[in-house]
């Protein structure tokens, strides 16, 4: 859901861009920030609760249900940062044509903060998945404040010719 609004949100964008309305680009990229923020808000705790009656329709053992029980709630408080940051890379800075900045911060977080985290829980304190799915959580924090920075710094405003 997050991902196709912010392939939604980079036409959007990108069409103010190129016909040099930077203000009404950045109002736009501005408001599609805080929508997704307000929908990952909402999406986490409706997950939680859809979650469990879907997971009945499956003839799972107790662990399996609880492991993803767990998960979902470790969904819940990672999903407005991960929304806000798949519109910062997606819907916002690509538009913009700061693809680099995009790439660094996406998949240098993913080299030098997901994975070593996701190690150390999985194999180092050897913590039960959902708590490593959870240690995922402190790279999106870290992009969405870089990426907050970014964006209220207006670089990311470029045409792209």
């Amino acid at each position: 859901f997050f991902m196709a609004l912010s392939n939604g949100g980079v036409v959007i964008v990108g069409k103010e861009l190129g016909v040099e309305r930077f203000d009404v680009a950045y109002t736009y990229a501005l408001r599609l920030r805080r929508l997704t923020i307000a929908l990952a808000f909402v999406m986490g705790p409706l997950i939680n609760l859809i979650g469990p009656a879907m997971l009945g329709l499956y003839n799972a053992s107790p662990m399996a249900k609880y492991i993803v029980r767990c998960s979902l709630l470790a969904l819940a408080v990672k999903l407005p940062f991960d929304a806000h940051n798949f519109m910062m890379i997606v819907g916002i800075l690509r538009a913009g044509g700061d693809t680099r900045f995009a790439f660094v911060v996406d998949s240098g977080a993913q080299w030098l903060l997901v994975l070593p985290f996701v190690a150390l829980g999985a194999f180092v304190l050897q913590v039960p998945l959902p708590w490593v799915f959870a240690f995922t959580i402190p790279a999106e924090i870290i992009k969405f404040f870089i990426g907050r920075r970014r964006f209220y710094s207006r670089k990311w405003i470029n045409v792209l010719k």
